[in-house]
């Protein structure tokens, strides 16, 4: 597998979180809550990892610097998901996503520093054209500013970019799949904590409920697959630009669910995800 499977793999799993956010948004008007459904997920993602490794033969154990990695990825997961929902507290939620969009920037300066070497052009303009593109399509407003709720988007940002970074040089030594189930694992740990720590279990009320939250489910697992191999394949920097879409796709899908209509700005804001994407698929000459 190479770099165009690795882009087609970023672009899915940016379609698959896009759609989880709409999907889990009609979760919640039928009994969950996020909490229960971001434990619920990642439940669900070692249940079905834990079996394939199973059924594979491939070993479970794994040297304990590598386990080390893996539970520091699973740590990154619970600071995306806990920084975001404790933003959204203090902060509008397009605030909380242009902060959080910060992070392929991150990422680009640390892998950067890492190698020595200077940011491409190319990287540098993708990325701010796709921070560009995502603060239109949201129609942000910086009128709101909390110092609390920029400081747990910008963790939830941080959270993205050390999940990026560990993981593509854990992957490497051991695996995608053992990768992911030993991340999931801690963040299932984690989710489970703070769900029960704030007494906030909550499961749905209707049938229709619960099939909501299976498609949610499945949507995640394939979201976070595909974004370890994509990872592997082309990077945390390309990676971290292609999952800008990810909020492009959930406006897309609100839309439809809502029949509402994006204005001229947004309608540019997608514009300039596009050609942030264009030039991340493109070769650093």
């Amino acid at each position: 597998m190479g770099r165009g499977w690795g882009i087609a793999m970023a672009v899915l799993s940016a379609l698959c979180y896009g759609a989880a956010l709409p999907l889990s948004r009609l979760a919640y008007d039928h009994g969950a809550n996020a909490l229960t459904i971001m434990t619920l997920r990642y439940l669900a993602i070692v249940v079905l990892l834990g079996l394939w490794l199973h059924a594979t033969g491939t070993r479970f154990r794994m040297a304990p610097r590598l386990m080390l990695a893996c539970a520091a990825v699973g740590v990154c997961f619970v600071a995306i998901s806990g920084g975001t929902l404790a933003s959204v507290s203090f902060i509008p939620v397009n605030l909380t996503v242009v902060v959080f969009y910060t992070y392929p920037m991150m990422t680009l300066l640390v892998v950067s520093a890492i190698e020595r070497r200077r940011p491409g052009t190319l990287e540098l303009l993708a990325i701010v054209l796709a921070l560009l593109g995502v603060g239109l399509a949201v129609q942000v407003s910086f009128e709101t500013l909390n110092t609390a709720g920029v400081g747990f988007a910008l963790l939830a940002a941080v959270g993205v970019a050390g999940s990026f970074l560990i993981a593509s040089r854990t992957i490497a030594a051991a695996g995608t799949t053992r990768t992911t189930f030993y991340a999931c694992a801690m963040a299932l740990l984690g989710g489970a904590t703070l769900t029960l720590a704030f007494d906030a279990v909550a499961l749905p009320n209707s049938p229709f409920g619960v099939a909501l939250i299976a498609v949610v489910i499945a949507v995640f697992a394939t979201a976070v697959i595909t974004m370890f191999v994509a990872v592997r394949l082309i990077g945390p920097v390309r990676l971290a630009t292609f999952l800008c879409l990810e909020p492009v796709m959930a406006i897309f899908i609100a839309v439809l669910a809502l029949d509402e209509h994006l204005k001229s700005g947004q309608w540019l804001g997608v514009g300039l995800v596009g050609l942030a994407l264009l030039l991340a698929s493109r070769r650093e000459t």
